[in-house]
């Protein structure tokens, strides 16, 4: 529990320091937030009593006038015969009724019909306005039968009063009347308009009719009653939709800061380093995590808490925003903790993360408007769901109330969303939390199973089978402290194939010793070590430290095991000081910290953030702070890698310090720091130990021979008397040419060595034949373990000379004797050759399993389901009401709503009850308030109702009765217009009243019924629906052409073309042309689909054509921008993100918002303008929205014109400015400005000519640079200069530096302003060319020429910036400064795609799901052969390069060195006269295959003649290859030369290698004085390791060999004669030209 806390206490200091929570945006926002923050009611005033109107048909009548035909009254009588004789009566008494009276009669007409059904067909079929009066049994039961859009929805009672009729009003097809001139009092109820005239007019027929009086008149006077002020819901207030997006929007940004500071030490590697050491991961992101949720809880606390202080919060209980806040902010905070889970580097995750939080802003409206359940599901997994739908249900649910406490969160819907936050928080942290132990054990293992992972890319088939068994030599350990046994290791590739890793390794491991294990990746060395630390287990085998058995002691051993990774275990964010106070906190220890860092060197850069150390620093603090735990056993993984000489002595002398009372093992694949630094070593090869022992075991059992270079015309002589002193004497024939690693004149002899044996009676021969004259003179080369270490996978140690195969030459003369040079046959613009490239393009995606997935099966899929949907909902389009009764009896009959009347009404006696007829279902009278109600005092009734004097009762109405006349009635009647049915229902209450006091028992039953109907909202969200699921199919088929242009771009498949001559504009058309022929063909089947399918856009021509274009044209769009896109940026991943979630925002959420904002217009049918300018921008930032809108207008359209009435406003008129047309013309046109305008940006990207500019002070740091340089540098620069128009390729003062990212470094910049002017290369500093603040150097005025018909070498060891340079002629990478020529044309100032060469990727450039056979056809296809010539030549050529047994397999399904040696054969077989080649043999690893490729480019560049500029890290490659060769160290260029040239420079530097066989009595100043004082030779020390002592030796001229040589034979005799001989053998020979490389690199 301590190691728990004390580990979490260190962590926390860290994360103090670097400061992680951004307090200032929550100390801004939240108070803004809480400020703006709804009150979620609306208070709504008290308002006044109407005045009283006279019912009449003024409304009709001003309606009738504004309609171009009159209106249509049609009456359906009953079918018994009794009726019929007084129908025509009947109908006169209706028309002649008062109501009509005030119509105009040429306003209307009227019809008798026997059908109702008839009466439906003329209504679909006239453009009349029709009412239908249908007495169904009998004249006291009719119904009237009208157009929805005159009567009001069936809204549940009551509705609040800012919901009345304006709001009502805008949803019905009224809106269409409206643009006809229909003007009706907002105020009125819909039945005040039409239907209660006509129901009055109804009723006093009736009344008449039966009473026979045809005086009888009643008047009906109406007004509404006063709506008490109240609070009810209101969520179109406009701070609410501001409070949710800015709730939303700022607990996720402030979480991003969680995103960048866990990722910043995920992405520098510092918590897998910590991690591989022991380190438990959670505790990078918990502690952050915690202290960042603890800050933010109280920040939020504080500011919420004050601001109620400040009287700012008074509606909502302080501690709901508390408990809502606090569940979302936590929310927030795991949804980063996910994010930066899943994320792996900074670089883009933190715009990515604003982008996600930018999105979810805007899907608010979105969210508010899902269905319930759907957001419930959601709110689960998306928090940003379950805030918004929170805060929705407590405004629907509480807000009435005004004032919300937190017992208000526990009820109802509330608590559920709120419990589904909740449930979202923790799943976020737990999903977060397993998925990092997950993807954290994946990374550790497969950092683990790195020899692994290299044997599966490269030679996984060549150690399956040629791993020859090669003899162990190793050297016996007395008594190890650890000692390892028969440990093997097989890794599962397939069910039945298992991998050997390791296989039977033992060693030792000497206690206080520095033990080196070396071997190249791919080893085992990897593996071993992890096996070594516990942290895998082997498969047989097991490991002793001192005794004790690691797999049963495990946890007790690995504390005393410190392991220093390869990655930095520093945090950027801390200073030197800073992190080692956090591992002193950790270890918890309290060492002395100013005492370790002058051990280290570092005090004076206490103070300095780890991003301004040098990379030596870095490394040395690492190691430091691993060694400060001081643990008996400390495992250091590639100390130095990527170091110089100087740097890496700097970092062993500090190791040296320390190894007091440690056994240090060292892991390396550099067995030159293994050879001078570890007294030690384990060779492993293949898996398979190879050789262990100090330096003079393992040189005496591998390098087996030296080299004698002896100038004789006497050959035969001279290997006589060798062979007399050494009979193993080997003479090599020697006729000029080159070897891999020494470049000798005359001949050469192999001599057998070994160490321990003098070889001074061979220097003893060689003098004497000087002397006699046999012999010119000679020198001696010693082979290097570094070059010897290079051959030892080969299971060959003997260096070779390699010449080429002359019947190797004559075969590939023969076959390359056809191949037509490609200027011979290719023009860029002939059509020819682009429809080639597209019919192969076409062909080959059409084999592309995923194309048929992506592109065709889905999208097809999407459009079934698509038609069948919009086919399935258009049935439900046209709606048959229902029959619905007005009778009292139906409505307001409880207990819950009163009915009013006056007592002291004139008409009857005092016992009689006008509102006798208002009964509930069962035939009982419900609550009538029986009370004296004068005009003034109605206001009482709204008292009575407010106090709940009423039991909690709403009142319905209210009705005074007046008799006028005999057979004349007036009724005042107030009713509430909240209750939508209160007013027809009282009607029929006082019509049925007057019979009954005429003594009539039947009773009038009213009923309203509406005609059938187009509904208008299935319409639009068919339409709707239709036009998303196309937005899908267009986003998925065009995502898969996006896909495949990333992965060419990615496999470099443009290079393949480009070697043809074919440039990057030609290319791009065809590419876009196939991939658009594919799009044609998926939207010929979509429109042949929809015709099937019967689908209404598709059957009109107009439509179908407007349909199929913009998909054409909305593809081709999409195909523009996603190239143009994915040549601008060079994350892919990024992009295909960002487009992807572009789409879905489009599709989902703005078109949603478009939809929503059309929905609720007006005047509907028509797009509003402000939609309209919306939905045209929104086309101009994404193309496929054109596609989504023109379908939905189309399908609207469609839908429209079907309709009777609708059919004459919508529709095509021929005018792009109509309002029919739904936009639809202005999206074409927007859409083909974007096509003009993508094209413009295509022709400026691949027209662009590229002009670089010296910056100032680039000049003089020029000047300076060429100073320094050596001469044959800038004898170069001379030559390239001035000879740049006649070279092949001519490179001019190159510069390129790296934008570098550091959020440590530019705080710490801001912070203080103090920039990085003096650096080391591959630190960062103050950028001069990028927009960055800072940039890491790549190269620095690079100046070389590629002469024509030779082959240039840049060799340099690896991130030295040769690769850059390649890329850059090739235009992969862009420079910053500078100039290039090509065959003499100046790049800078023309096109670099009018060049024509061939350019080689280091990683092969092919198409995965191409066999080898289709990619050598394109090839020759496109150079201009006949199928036949196609057919011969691809035979050839692959039986001679090996590859005819693979003809028929996919690219992807070839090993490594295969697909490299296919790829060179296609970019070299049609020979181009420039060629450029990245690290050609990068990954193979058997000699023999990278001789054939060697071979294969020497026969390319002597049968085309072609100037070859290649980059390599493999001197025995450049050796064997070039002409001239460009040596790069640190991103400068060293030398410049032929090798003789470089030879001939170094011909006097010797090694001299004196063995005392560990002895310490050997007096090694008196021998180095001796040599200075007799021979006046500096013998100059470089390393001494297990009594092996190395010096370098400067010797100008044979004499002076033959004095050092007496010198030391006269030490060597006089050792020899001592009672303790100490010197026992020396070595004198010339440095190889390894050595000569390691000097001028410094690697």
């Amino acid at each position: 529990m301590n190691s728990y806390i004390n580990t979490f206490s260190a962590f926390f200091w860290k994360n103090k320091k670097i400061n992680g929570f951004n307090s200032l945006l929550l100390l801004i926002l939240l108070p803004y937030i809480l400020y703006i923050a709804p009150k979620l009611t609306c208070y709504v005033e008290e308002t006044k009593i109407t005045e009283l109107y006279t019912l009449n048909g003024y409304d009709i009548n001003h309606c009738s006038e504004s309609f171009d035909e009159s209106f249509l009254f049609a009456f359906v009588l009953p079918r018994d015969r009794k009726f019929r004789s007084i129908s025509n009566t009947f109908i006169d008494l209706i028309m002649t009724g008062e109501i009509f009276q005030n119509i105009s009669p040429e306003s209307y007409i009227y019809r008798t019909y026997y059908d109702e059904k008839y009466l439906n067909e003329i209504y679909k079929k006239s453009s009349r306005f029709i009412i239908g009066i249908i007495f169904n049994d009998s004249l006291f039961n009719y119904t009237i039968k009208i157009d929805k859009a005159l009567l009001p929805p069936n809204t549940e009672d009551p509705i609040p009063h800012h919901q009345k009729i304006e709001k009502i009003f805008k949803r019905t097809r009224s809106s269409f009347f409206k643009q006809y001139g229909f003007l009706i009092d907002p105020k009125k109820s819909m039945y005040e308009v039409f239907f209660c005239p006509i129901q009055k007019a109804i009723d006093e027929a009736i009344i008449k009719l039966v009473s026979n009086n045809k005086n009888f008149r009643y008047d009906v006077n109406l007004a509404q009653f006063e709506e008490p002020q109240h609070y009810c819901e209101d969520n179109s207030v406009l701070d609410y939709h501001i409070f949710l997006p800015c709730i939303v929007g700022l607990f996720m940004i402030l979480s991003k800061d969680i995103v960048r500071f866990i990722l910043d030490e995920k992405g520098s590697q510092t918590k897998k380093a910590f991690v591989l050491s022991g380190i438990n991961s959670s505790f990078f992101s918990l502690s952050w995590l915690i202290q960042y949720s603890v800050k933010f809880i109280f920040g939020t606390i504080l500011i919420t808490y004050s601001l109620q202080l400040l009287g700012l919060i008074n509606n909502i209980e302080t501690s709901v925003y508390i408990i809502i806040f606090e569940i979302y902010g936590m929310s927030a905070i795991g949804m980063a903790y996910l994010y930066s889970v899943i994320l792996k580097k900074l670089k883009y995750a933190e715009s990515m993360y604003i982008y996600l939080s930018i999105v979810a802003v805007l899907s608010t409206t979105y969210i508010l408007n899902i269905e319930k359940s759907w957001r419930m599901l959601l709110s689960a997994i998306i928090s940003p769901v379950g805030i918004i739908s929170l805060v929705k249900e407590i405004t629907s649910e509480v807000g009435i109330t005004n004032h919300i406490e937190v017992k208000d969160l526990f009820h109802g819907d509330i608590l559920i969303f709120l419990c589904l936050l909740t449930f979202s928080t923790i799943l976020y942290f737990v999903v977060s939390i397993i998925l990092e132990k997950i993807l954290t054990a994946r990374e550790v293992r497969k950092e683990y199973l790195t020899d692994y992972h290299q044997i599966i890319k490269y030679n996984y088939r060549v150690i399956q089978k040629n791993n020859k068994q090669i003899p162990s030599l190793n050297q016996k350990i007395n008594d190890p402290i650890i000692e390892v046994t028969n440990i093997s290791k097989k890794v599962k590739y397939t069910k039945k194939t298992d991998i050997p890793i390791l296989q039977s390794v033992s060693f030792g491991i000497p206690l206080e010793g520095i033990y080196g294990i070396v071997g190249k990746p791919g080893s085992g060395i990897k593996t071993l070590m992890h096996i070594m630390l516990g942290n895998i287990k082997p498969d047989s085998g097991d490991i002793l430290y001192n005794g004790k058995k690691l797999s049963s002691e495990l946890n007790k051993i690995k504390k005393d095991i410190g392991l220093c990774s390869k990655y930095n275990n520093t945090f950027d964010g801390l200073t030197v000081e800073q992190n080692l106070i956090f591992m002193n906190k950790l270890l918890n220890k309290k060492l002395d910290i100013n005492l370790l860092m002058n051990d280290m060197g570092l005090f004076k850069y206490k103070d300095y953030i780890i991003p301004r150390l040098s990379q030596v620093q870095k490394r040395i603090l690492s190691i430091g702070m691993v060694l400060m735990a001081k643990q008996k056993y400390v495992f250091l993984e590639e100390p130095t890698k990527g170091l110089d000489t100087m740097n890496k002595k700097r970092i062993w002398e500090y190791i040296n310090r320390c190894r007091k009372d440690r056994t240090i093992v060292v892991f390396t694949e550099d067995i030159t720091e293994a050879e001078i630094y570890t007294e030690i070593k384990l060779i492993i090869v293949n898996g398979i130990v190879h050789c262990s022992g100090n330096n003079a075991f393992i040189t005496n059992n591998i390098i087996s021979h030296d080299y004698f270079n002896i100038k004789t015309a006497l050959p035969e002589t001279v290997d006589e008397l060798l062979k007399r002193s050494c009979p193993k004497a080997t003479l090599i024939r020697n006729i000029g040419k080159k070897k891999i690693l020494d470049i000798n004149m005359g001949q050469t002899w192999i001599i057998p060595y070994s160490i321990m044996n003098p070889m001074s009676e061979i220097y003893k021969i060689l003098d004497k034949a000087v002397n006699e004259g046999i012999i010119k003179e000679y020198t001696i080369s010693h082979p290097s373990l570094q070059d010897v270490y290079n051959r030892l996978d080969d299971g060959s140690y003997d260096t070779e000379l390699l010449d080429l195969d002359t019947k190797d030459i004559k075969n590939e003369k023969s076959i390359f004797r056809n191949i037509p040079h490609p200027h011979q046959y290719i023009n860029l613009y002939e059509a020819r050759y682009m429809r080639i490239i597209t019919k192969n393009r076409i062909l080959n995606t059409l084999k592309n399993h995923k194309y048929l997935f992506w592109s065709v099966l889905i999208p097809i899929s999407l459009v079934v389901f698509a038609f069948d949907n919009y086919e399935v909902n258009s049935s439900k389009v046209f709606k048959e009401s229902e029959t619905k009764s007005m009778n009292t009896e139906y409505f307001y009959n409880d207990r819950s709503y009163v009915w009013n009347y006056d007592i002291n009404s004139n008409i009857t006696a005092k016992s009689y009850k006008i509102l006798k007829y208002v009964k509930n279902k069962a035939n009982q009278d419900i609550l009538v308030f029986d009370k004296f109600v004068k005009r003034y005092e109605l206001g009482y009734i709204n008292y009575l109702s407010r106090s709940h004097l009423l039991e909690n009762s709403m009142y319905v109405s209210d009705v005074i009765g007046y008799r006028l006349a005999r057979n004349r009635y007036r009724y005042d009647l107030i009713y509430n217009s909240t209750l939508v049915h209160s007013l027809p229902s009282t009607m029929n209450a006082i019509s049925n009243s007057i019979l009954y006091s005429k003594g009539v028992k039947q009773r009038i039953s009213t009923s309203v019924k509406t005609f059938g109907y187009n509904d208008v909202e299935i319409m639009q969200s068919n339409s709707y629906n239709i036009a998303r699921t196309f937005g899908y199919i267009i986003m998925i088929s065009n995502i898969f052409f996006l896909y495949n242009k990333m992965k060419e771009d990615k496999n470099g498949v443009f290079s393949l073309y480009r070697s043809l001559g074919i440039n990057k504009k030609v290319y791009f058309i065809t590419t876009l042309a196939g991939d658009f022929v594919l799009a044609t063909l998926l939207n010929f089947i979509i429109l042949i689909m929809g015709i099937r399918f019967h689908n209404p856009i598709f059957e009109d021509k107009t439509s179908l054509s407007m349909a199929f274009n913009i998909m054409m044209l909305g593809s081709i769009v999409l195909f523009l921008e996603h190239h143009i896109l994915s040549n601008l940026i060079s994350n892919k991943k990024l992009l295909l993100f960002f487009i992807v979630v572009e789409h879905l925002l489009f599709i989902e959420i703005l078109f949603y918002y478009v939809f929503d904002q059309y929905s609720k217009y007006e005047e509907f049918l028509f797009l509003p303008n402000h939609v309209l300018i919306l939905t045209v921008v929104m086309v101009l930032l994404n193309p496929l929205y054109a596609v989504i809108s023109v379908i939905f207008s189309l399908a609207l359209i469609s839908n429209y014109t079907s309709d009777h009435i609708y059919k004459n406003v919508i529709g095509f008129r021929g005018n792009i400015l109509a309002k029919s047309e739904l936009g639809v013309s202005f999206i074409f046109i927007s859409i083909s400005t974007i096509l003009v305008i993508l094209i413009f940006v295509f022709n400026l990207i691949y027209n662009s000519t590229l002009r670089k500019k010296t910056k100032k002070g680039m000049i003089k740091k020029s000047q300076k640079i060429l100073e320094q340089s050596p001469e044959e540098v800038k004898l170069e620069y001379l030559e390239a200069t001035r000879k740049c128009n006649d070279l092949a390729i001519s490179i001019i003062e190159f510069y390129k530096e790296y934008p570098y990212h550091s959020i440590a470094l530019e705080k710490d910049y801001k912070s203080n302003m103090k920039r990085i002017l003096k650096y080391q290369y591959g630190q960062p500093h103050n950028s001069v060319y990028t927009n960055s603040t800072f940039a890491i150097t790549c190269i620095e005025n690079i100046t070389f020429g590629v002469r024509n018909f030779e082959i240039f070498c840049l060799l340099g060891p690896p991130r030295s910036g040769k690769s850059f340079i390649v890329n850059a002629i090739a235009s992969i990478d862009n420079y910053n400064t500078g100039g290039l020529y090509i065959n003499g044309i100046n790049k800078t100032n023309s096109n670099i795609e009018e060049i024509i060469f061939s350019y080689c990727r280091q990683e092969p450039s092919l198409s995965d799901d191409l066999t080898i056979k289709e990619h050598l056809f394109n090839m020759l296809d496109l150079i201009g052969y006949s199928n036949q010539g196609i057919k011969s030549f691809s035979k050839e050529l692959l039986q001679f390069y090996g590859l005819a047994q693979y003809t028929n397999v996919k690219v992807k399904y070839l090993s490594y060195e295969q697909k490299k040696i296919l790829n060179l054969m296609l970019i070299i077989a049609h020979g181009q006269s420039t060629i450029l080649l990245d690290e050609p043999t990068k990954g193979i690893s058997r000699f023999e295959k990278r001789k054939f490729i060697w071979d294969r480019i020497k026969q390319t560049n002597r049968s085309f003649k072609s100037s070859i500029l290649i980059t390599t890290n493999s001197l025995e490659e450049a050796v064997y290859l070039s002409d001239r060769v460009g040596i790069m160290s640190r991103g400068r260029l060293v030398y410049v030369g032929t090798f003789e040239q470089l030879k001939s420079k170094y011909i006097s530097h010797y090694n001299l290698i004196i063995n005392t066989k560990g002895m310490k009595n050997f007096n090694e100043r008196l021998l180095v004085t001796s040599v200075k004082e007799q021979a006046g030779i500096d013998l100059e020390f470089k390393y001494s390791n297990a009594g092996l002592y190395n010096y370098k030796v400067i010797i100008n001229s044979f004499n002076e060999m033959k004095r050092i040589k007496a010198i030391l034979e006269k030490h060597l005799l006089k050792e020899g004669n001592s009672s303790e001989k100490s010197f026992f053998n020396y070595r004198l020979g010339q440095i190889t030209l390894t050595d000569i490389y390691t000097e001028l690199t410094g690697y």
